[in-house]
Formats: structure tokens, C-alpha cells, sequence
């Protein structure tokens, strides 16, 4: 069974915007694709309205980042909305856009093993005690190179989807 490693710290991005919802989550599939990860998969998913119009819309995305044979770096995605449909004008043509408030964590951790490789079994055990001791001590420079990525994709990615809520902002 694969095994995590390091755990990035969880960053929060929560505004007051308009945007439309879909083309939102297009442009974060591509942002995740444009960083080299890939089988994004989504754990949940659910939208609701209200009897007033509102609509909440909440999503939970894993995309992996192979490193190694031995190392993925897993990216966590949660993104929640309490918006209202408005009409808005762009460019002279009328389109439908959601206002509201908008909440999304990035956060992600580092799979070791992830094709159990090294899991203890039942002729030889003590592979993966070898394997524990090799990442700590000889493989040490390898995991936090690791580590500085995950961290470093989650500030990029941060700041591209701050970028963007910033461009579609309609005030």
C-alpha cells in the first residue's frame, strides 16, 4: 500500500467575485495539466439551489504527478461556491455568470511505494525497513527536492488562479 510522505501546507484562496462556474473549472483542469499532473479524479461533487435562486457548488479533485517509480506528488483541490446567477454584459453580447463568494484549498503530499514495491511481505519483511532507512539517510536530497516541488506547484498554482478570478472580476 502506498505510504505518504510529506504533507504541503494547506493554502486558501476565499473571495467575493463573478465569474462563470464552468469556464472556471475548465481553466483550472488546464492550469493542473499545464504542471504535469495527471489522473485528476474527483471524489465528490454536488451543486444544489435554493428555493431563492442561489446555487452551492463543492468539489474535491486529486490529480498525481509521477516523479519517480517510487515517488508521485498527489495535489488536493477543494473548491466550494454560494453564488447567484446574474446576467452581464461582455463585449457587447449578453451572458449568464455567477456571483457569489468562492473558497478553494490547495494543499497535496507526496505518495512513496505507490506501486508497492517495497511493502513488507510475507518472504522478506525487511525490505521495506531497508527502504525507510535509504530515503532518510542516502535518497535524502531526492525527497526534499520533492517536497520544494509540491510546494512550489501549489504557490503557482495559487497565484494563476488569483490571476484569473482578478481578470474575470466584472464590477
Amino acid at each position: 500500500m502506498a505510504q505518504r510522505d510529506f504533507t504541503a501546507p494547506v493554502k486558501t484562496i476565499s473571495q467575493r467575485a463573478v465569474l462563470d462556474t464552468k469556464a472556471f473549472i475548465k481553466y483550472l483542469h488546464k492550469i493542473i495539466k499545464e504542471r504535469h499532473y495527471h489522473d485528476a479524479m474527483e471524489h465528490s461533487h454536488s451543486e444544489s439551489t435554493s428555493d431563492d435562486g442561489s446555487k452551492s457548488i463543492s468539489f474535491y479533485w486529486t490529480a498525481k504527478k509521477k516523479v519517480s517509480n517510487y515517488v508521485k506528488l498527489v495535489l488536493e483541490i477543494s473548491f466550494s461556491a454560494n453564488v447567484k446567477n446574474v446576467s452581464i454584459e461582455k463585449d457587447g453580447k449578453k451572458k449568464l455568470a455567477q456571483d457569489g463568494n468562492i473558497t478553494i484549498e490547495l494543499g497535496g503530499y507526496i505518495q512513496k511505494d505507490y506501486e508497492d514495491e517495497w511493502t513488507v511481505r510475507k518472504n522478506n519483511p525487511l525490505r521495506k525497513v531497508l527502504r525507510e532507512v535509504y530515503d532518510k539517510i542516502f535518497d535524502r536530497d531526492r525527497m526534499a527536492n520533492a517536497e520544494n516541488q509540491l510546494v512550489k506547484d501549489i504557490d503557482l498554482l495559487i497565484n494563476e488562479i488569483k490571476a484569473y478570478v482578478k481578470m474575470q472580476r466584472i464590477d
